[in-house]
Parts: C-alpha cells; structure tokens; sequence
C-alpha cells in the first residue's frame, strides 16, 4: 500500500554511474546496504539479487527507497529497455533514488537515436554524474512516517464526494477517476470501498487486470477497517477478474474499475451496461502509454451508453513531492505526457491539396517540437502505445515515416514496415516453425497460420499504424494518405504487397476494404489490450502476388466458415457481416448453388413450416452466398442468422444472446430472415 507522507517531504533523485561496467556495479554496490532497493538487470551477478527488465511489471505496486537500473543489459542490438524504465520510476517514494548505471555517456549516445536524446535530456537535467574519478556518495533517505488519515489533499477530498454520488445518486451515471502514477487512485479506492462497508454495504466488487495489481485497494480497506475494529467487514470486498465479471454478471452495491486503461474496451462497454453503479479508476499518463489513446476512446462509448457520466482528476502526488525531478525526467525521456497539436488555426482543405513527405528518423532527433507533434498523434490514435514504441520510432531502420501536413502542422501520419524478402531456405524454416526472425509479421502469419509456405519469399511494406488528428477525421484525410503510400510502393517495383494487421471492428474493416485490401487472415484469440481478434488484409502490387493473395484468400475462404463454428463463435455478428464481403469469388459460386431438393426445402422451411434443421444445408448455402455478396438485415436478423446458422448456437445460448422469449420466436425471426435472403437470392 502506498505510504503516504506529508506533502513537504523530498524530491527523488537520478543518479547517474558511467564507467566500466564492473566499476558501476561495485559502486553502486556499497551504497546499497540497509536500503530498500530493487537492483533490474539482465546480467547474472555474484552476490546480487536482481529482476529481469521482462519481469519489470511484477513491481507494479512495490515501493523502494532505490532502484538500480543496468542500462549495459536492458535491451538488445544497443537498445533501451524503455519499457521497464517507465515501470519502475513510479516504484521510488519521496526522497529515493534511482541509479542508472551506463557506459561511457559519449559512446553510449552513439550507439542509436533514442539513446543520443536520452543522453541529452540527461545532461539537461538536475542528475548527478558520477564515475571511478567522482565515486558515488552515502545514500540517505528521510524517516518514514505512515500517515493513516485519509483524504490529505482538496483533490482526494472533492473525488470522495463525488464517488459518494455514485452510491446514493441516480443510477447509471458512472464516474471515471484519473490520474497519473503516485497520486493514490487506488488508495483512494480502497478507503471508499472501506467507507461503504463501514456504513453497512456488504457486496463491493473491484476488478483489474489482475489480481496483484488490485492488491492496493484490499490493502487500503484492510487499514481503514482495522482502525475502526471492523476487519470482518472485509470479508464484503471481493475480487473477479474482468472475464468472470462479464461471464458472472453478478449483482452488487459498487463495481470497482482499477486500471481500466489495461482492460479491453469491449469488456468495459459491457459492464457499462451491465451494471448501474461504477467506478473507473485509470492511469493519465503511465509508463503504458495508453492514457490519451484510451481516454478518447473510452469517453465516446460513455457518451453513448451512460451520458451523464462524471469525471474527476487527482493532481497532488502522494509517493513524492510536487515537481518532482525524476517524474519530470520520465516524462520528457519516454514522451509519456506528451499532447495533441493545436488546429485551431488550420484550414480544413480538400485532402489532395495537402503534402504528403516522409520523415526521416534524423529529422526527429534534429527537431523535438515535430517528434513531440508526431509522438502526440501516434498517442491518441492508438488504444496502447509504449515507450518501446519511442525506441521503434526513432531506430528501426525498417521503419518509413509518412506524413500529412499543412507548413506548421500534421495532420495524419502513418508508420510502414518493409518485411519479407526471405531465401526459400529461410521460408521454409519459417513454415515449418523452426525460425522467427524479429517483426515481419505478415510473412510470418502467412505462413504458419494461412498456409502460404513461400509467403516470407515475397517483399512486403506493412502498414503499422495510420492515424489522423482527432479534430480531422472523417474528411477523407487517412484514405488519401493511404492512397499515396500504395502509389509509392508501386512505383518501387520490388515491393510485391501491401498489408496491415489491426484489432478488427466493423468500422476499421471497412475502412481498408475502401483502401483496396482484402482480409486473408485472422486471429484465433482476441488481443489482451483491445479485447479483439486480429486480421491480416493485404493488397497486391503485381502478378506475382496477386497469386500469393489469391493463394491466402483462398484458404481463408475455406476455412471461415468452418471456424465460426469454434474458435470464432463469438465473433461479432457485423464484424463476420463485413469479413464475408467478396469472400468468394465466380469460380466459388456453384459450390453454393441450391440443387432442387435444396430450393424446395428452403422454401418448405419459410413458407410451410418445415423444420430448421431438415433445410439446414440449404439455408446454410444459402447464407454463404448472401453473405458473400451483401445482403439487407435489421442488426437483429443478422445477429440471430449468424449466430445460428454459422455459429451454431444452440436455441438456449440464443434466447439469452437476443432476449427472445424462447425457441419458438426465435424460428418465427428465422423464417422471415431466410424469406429475406431467399428473395434477394
């Protein structure tokens, strides 16, 4: 649990030890002894206890009076494991120290761009520098005294009223509490929960991404109660993770939302509905990246399900002091506060009359006002965006920068990859799973997923992210700017393809059928962060792919509507509405021809009361076809027709899906849905 101290304690301190690495590492060594600390490092050491920089996030939650950070072993190929530099500045209270152990800094700043701006920003800031000729000090750190009064500060204070109003105000009018790390949402949580079970409330509920990471929250009840002898109370709180919230759909006083930035918006839109009483608690500008990205999501799924939701922020650190020089560090080095552009002063124009350019890598480390522009963009437009994602920017040299901009501003961006290109040697490696070279995404699942053994062959540029200023999408910016990267890749007549992967909605889906790509792959799972399932769509550039599309098209084909029958049966009735669109091609149709028999049952099936499963086949070819070629169903037809014939739900699984009164309505929507379908056939 956080330990909360008065406001006037100290700032933390950077520390900086150059040198060879043995020299660091003995230094920092003695300077450790009776200290709380945490020593992160890749490096085996004798003598010394250290955590992998992979295993970063186990910390989340932990204080320290010192972190070591090994920048000798926290990437690969001279990279910065920026990630879990981000995780663990926020583990350091007031008056800590984190002490980052470097090479030579003039060496080590040539190595890549992202390490020459960190050096810079190093040596602009209040660290302090140390080496075999400026050993390293005595460390000391101020007494700790718990404070275990709640609500110290205004904004603590004007959030607990407005939490209250969730409990006792009208229903479905959640609140969503932020802030940035250090601040004590979770604390804050907790003594609420604490509050309502001390008033008599015995069902509160707190879900998170994991259950270590709602362990604050339990911590600060347990205190608040024990203070009162009300420890049993406890037994009230309880946790569920965000599945079996979702799947349970239980009834409680107070549903809890801890770090709903690391929950799939899906996931939140349903417990939105579900429940009328929440709150959403979120980190504004963690070392995830993912607050601005997710803010904007998230407040257009509130506006649409509960629009008189609330807000409220809480400001003053609790962990540290105001200003504190190591938050602002991390924040400058990672570009994790970093905002939108200003367009108020741009011109709305047709698309075409903008520049499109590509930006080179030097032209960021050259300008920090365009990186910060660039980065800022990149921020909104994407549901979580690391600080590994600075390092990519700035060092993959695979990497082409596109963008959209007026003289002073940019309005849209996207980052592409050159993958592929492979030897029939390496293909094969590939295809039978026994090699997986770094990136290369889309060779990789074209092969070990789609079945497309030489797909690695083939030279490829994929589109990782587009995005377009918040205040400017919706007039045709992202289309032209896909448009010409599609134009400048044909004009480089080694590039076979492009294509993209993306969590799959119906919107973005159909946003690059209208850019020219086909969807020939998906994922099995949904993604963790988005709470989707992946899709690999792709756009031939010449004859030769257009094989190894129709090659990759045709697998697909084959195997989705199979698929939608299990590891896909609860793929979103729209989003399976759009994957079917110009799925099959002329050459497919006369599987789906109806012989007579087949006609007749259909019929039997809508007009004579014929039962479901005798037209089966039937309908099911039937629905393939229409599917294929577009049809016109209200979301409820189209839901039920899916889920059913498709998906294979059986009529239990379906009256709970649509809230029909049971089987025999059901067949009656049936019925008049295949009519439809017929009709149209």
């Amino acid at each position: 649990m956080a330990q909360y101290i008065h406001p006037q304690q100290q700032h933390r301190q950077l520390l900086v030890i150059s040198g060879k690495f043995e020299d660091c590492v003995a230094m920092a060594k003695q300077r450790l002894k009776s200290l709380n600390y945490l020593w992160l490092s890749d490096t085996d050491l004798t003598e010394q206890v250290t955590l992998p920089m992979s295993k970063a996030s186990m910390v989340l939650g932990q204080e320290y009076d010192v972190v070591v950070f090994d920048a000798f072993s926290s990437g690969q190929e001279n990279t910065f494991n920026a990630n879990a530099f981000g995780i663990v500045t926020g583990t350091i209270i007031g008056g800590g120290y984190l002490i980052l152990l470097t090479p030579d800094l003039r060496s080590w700043a040539d190595k890549s761009h992202f390490l020459q701006r960190f050096t810079r920003l190093l040596q602009q800031s209040s660290a302090l520098f140390f080496d075999h000729k400026q050993p390293l000090p005595a460390l000391t750190v101020p007494a700790r005294k718990k404070v275990t009064t709640p609500l110290l500060f205004k904004d603590q204070q004007d959030a607990f009223v407005m939490m209250q109003s969730v409990i006792s105000g009208h229903r479905r009018r959640p609140l969503v509490l932020t802030s940035d790390r250090g601040r004590g949402k979770s604390t804050l949580l907790g003594w609420f929960a604490a509050h309502l079970l001390e008033q008599g409330r015995t069902h509160i509920i707190v879900t998170a991404p994991s259950r270590k990471i709602a362990e604050t929250v339990f911590q600060a009840a347990h205190q608040s109660l024990s203070q009162v002898g009300s420890e049993e109370k406890l037994a009230g709180l309880h946790f569920l993770s965000p599945d079996e919230l979702n799947q349970q759909k239980p009834q409680a006083d107070l549903i809890l939302i801890d770090e709903a930035a690391s929950i799939p918006l899906p996931l939140l839109e349903r417990f939105i509905k579900q429940h009328s009483r929440l709150i959403f608690a979120t980190t504004e500008h963690g070392y995830e990246g993912s607050g601005r990205g997710f803010a904007l999501r998230f407040k257009k799924i509130l506006d649409k399900c509960s629009p008189y939701w609330k807000s409220a922020t809480l400001d003053t650190p609790c962990r540290w002091a105001k200003d504190d020089p190591l938050e602002n560090f991390t924040f400058d080095a990672l570009l994790l506060k970093t905002e939108l552009a200003d367009m108020s002063g741009v011109v709305v124009a047709k698309p075409t009359s903008y520049h499109v350019a590509i930006i080179k890598q030097d032209d960021l480390i050259a300008d920090e006002s365009l990186l910060r522009e660039l980065f800022g963009l990149l921020l909104s437009a994407h549901y979580q965006t690391r600080p590994s994602d600075l390092v990519r920017l700035l060092d993959d040299k695979n990497y082409q920068i596109f963008v959209v901009r007026t003289a002073k501003k940019i309005l849209a961006t996207a980052l592409v990859a050159i993958e592929g290109g492979f030897s029939k040697a390496l293909a094969d490696a590939i295809y039978n799973g026994k090699r997986r070279p770094q990136g290369h995404l889309i060779p990789q699942t074209l092969a070990t997923h789609a079945g497309v053994k030489d797909a690695p062959c083939y030279l490829g540029e994929r589109i990782i992210r587009i995005a377009v200023h918040p205040e400017l999408q919706g007039q045709g910016i992202g289309s032209y700017l896909l448009r010409q990267i599609i134009n400048t890749a044909q004009k480089n007549a080694k590039v076979d393809y492009i294509a993209t992967s993306f969590g799959a909605t119906p919107e973005l889906v159909s946003f690059w059928h209208q850019a020219g790509l086909q969807t020939v792959q998906i994922g099995m799972k949904r993604d963790a962060s988005s709470g989707t399932h992946s899709v690999v769509m792709l756009h031939p550039l010449n004859k030769k792919a257009e094989l190894l599309y129709k090659r990759a098209q045709t697998n697909f084909a084959a195997s989705l509507p199979l698929l939608l029958a299990d590891p896909l049966r609860d793929l979103e009735a729209p989003l399976v509405a759009i994957l079917f669109v110009k799925l099959f091609g002329k050459n497919d149709f006369a599987l789906l021809e109806l012989t007579d028999t087949e006609n007749q049952a259909l019929i039997g099936f809508y007009e004579q009361n014929r039962g479901y499963e005798s037209s089966i086949s039937a309908i099911y070819k039937l629905t393939l076809y229409r599917l294929s070629q577009g049809c016109y169903l209200s979301p409820e037809e189209l839901q039920l027709l899916i889920a059913k014939v498709l998906q294979k739900k059986s009529w239990q699984q379906l009256v709970a899906l649509t809230h029909a009164t049971g089987r025999k309505q059901l067949i009656s929507i049936l019925r008049q849905t295949v009519k439809k379908l017929a009709y149209q056939y």
